[in-house]
């Protein structure tokens, strides 16, 4: 007992190291990141105030505008009359004036308030792209965690898989040194026990691959060496090579827990993306009925006080007020001003178009998942029990082997049927959490 106490302390220690190790990187957090981080929601949402600014702008003219004019001026020469032989000019070499001027349009048949509407349209409708981004963005992160997820369980099954080869390898070893078996049944065991490395190898190469593709969407590494990470279930001790990172990631069954709920979804048809089309439409529309306001009447009115030199024909400073009014009417441009609106409800049809075709491959994908979900489950079922009989077949066979009533390479199908049904789960549940995550989001 004595001796075992210091290898007790040393095993106690190295657990504590070991598990301080362990990075863990729940979903909540993943998708904070990625909408925080990612350029693809920057990219729209600097249109979206780029397109917020243009309607303020817009809008603007809806308003009087008050300016300050000024102006001033020098001639030669001066009207001047000569009387009794004196001369008598009218004015100064030098003139000036200088005060505030209102001005505002008084009838455009709402001219530059639909063209206000349409830029607070185009600005809705760049609204609603920015909420699709975040959607889109957040499906892909989502779906980048899963595939991590599914690349973890199967580098867990595979360990399971090398456990159970390498005790089948030391059996047959200790059984071959007493002459119960052969170098050959030496030879498969180790071939198998090898190439369940092989496969963990793989399975962790992908692994890393997987987990670069989330630090791009999230632009975030989460301190997480991706070289040659491992799931943090498996001692890397056992395995070949430096272990950059133990990672854990939520589990598949917590995770289906949490998305079961989206399965009742139905396709929303309010959705940001088709809504933005929306938008999109009466913005053109509304700029459509503005430049047809073009072939009509505009009155602007405008009006000031001034300090001006000289009063006329008099050297001497004045202040006065001005008030002027005009009106401008299009006679002959050739259509230009018809055309203009003429453009601007066809680029309206075809965004309608445009709508009607994504919303028919939208509600296409939705229905899809939903299909599918049903499938799944039954699916589901079916490969737990083949799991379940696959442990039993394990088991039976390898006694049959040691009876002697089989052949090595029975038990080495036996093994590979229970990886594989263990594999085709993990790769269901994935493939069920993907269809709850597009019916998220492309439902309510």
């Amino acid at each position: 007992m004595k001796k075992l106490f210091p290898l007790l302390i040393c095993l106690f220690i190295s657990s504590q190291i070991f598990g301080a190790d362990i990075i863990k990187l729940p979903l909540e957090t993943v998708e904070k990141q990625a909408l925080a981080n990612s350029p693809k929601i920057k990219q729209p949402e600097s249109l979206m105030q780029s397109q917020q600014a243009a309607y303020e702008s817009e809008d603007s003219y809806l308003y009087p505008s008050l300016t300050l004019d000024a102006r001033g001026g020098w001639v030669s020469e001066i009207p001047s009359l000569k009387l009794a032989g004196n001369s008598l000019k009218f004015g100064d070499n030098w003139s000036y004036s200088a005060g505030p001027t209102l001005q505002y349009t008084l009838f455009d048949k709402n001219r530059r308030k639909n063209k206000s509407k349409s830029s607070l349209s185009a600005y809705e409708s760049q609204k609603q792209e920015l909420e699709s981004a975040k959607k889109q963005i957040l499906l892909q992160a989502r779906q980048a965690y899963f595939k991590i997820q599914r690349d973890l369980e199967k580098i867990y099954f595979l360990s399971e898989y090398l456990n159970l080869t390498q005790k089948q390898l030391k059996d047959i070893n200790s059984a071959f040194k007493i002459g119960n078996k052969n170098k050959l049944d030496v030879i498969m065991a180790e071939k198998q026990f090898i190439r369940a490395k092989l496969n963990i190898s793989n399975a962790r190469a992908a692994l890393s691959q997987d987990l670069s593709e989330l630090f791009k969407i999230t632009v975030d590494n989460f301190s997480i060496d991706a070289r040659y990470p491992l799931d943090y279930r498996i001692d890397p001790n056992l395995l070949d090579g430096e272990t950059s990172s133990l990672i854990e990631f939520d589990s598949l069954d917590n995770t289906l827990a949490k998305f079961v709920s989206f399965e009742n979804f139905t396709f929303d048809e309010n959705q940001a993306k088709l809504l933005s089309y929306d938008k999109l439409i009466n913005s053109y529309k509304y700029l459509s009925d503005s430049f047809k306001s073009g072939l009509y009447p505009r009155i602007n009115l405008s009006g000031g006080a001034y300090f001006e030199y000289p009063n006329g024909p008099i050297t001497e400073d004045i202040f006065l007020g001005r008030v002027n009014a005009s009106l401008s009417m299009p006679l002959f441009e050739k259509s230009r001003t018809k055309k203009q609106s003429e453009a601007q409800k066809n680029m309206a049809d075809s965004v309608i178009y445009r709508k009607q075709d994504m919303q028919e491959q939208l509600e296409s994908i939705f229905d899809f998942s939903k299909t599918r979900l049903y499938s799944l489950n039954i699916e589901n079922t079916l490969i737990e029990k083949m799991i379940n009989d696959a442990k039993d077949g394990v088991k039976l066979t390898y006694n049959a082997y040691n009876a002697g009533s089989v052949t090595f390479l029975e038990v080495q199908n036996a093994n590979i049927d229970l990886l594989s049904a263990q594999t085709d789960l993990a790769n269901l549940k994935i493939e069920k959490l993907n269809c709850l995550a597009i019916m998220d989001n492309l439902g309510k």
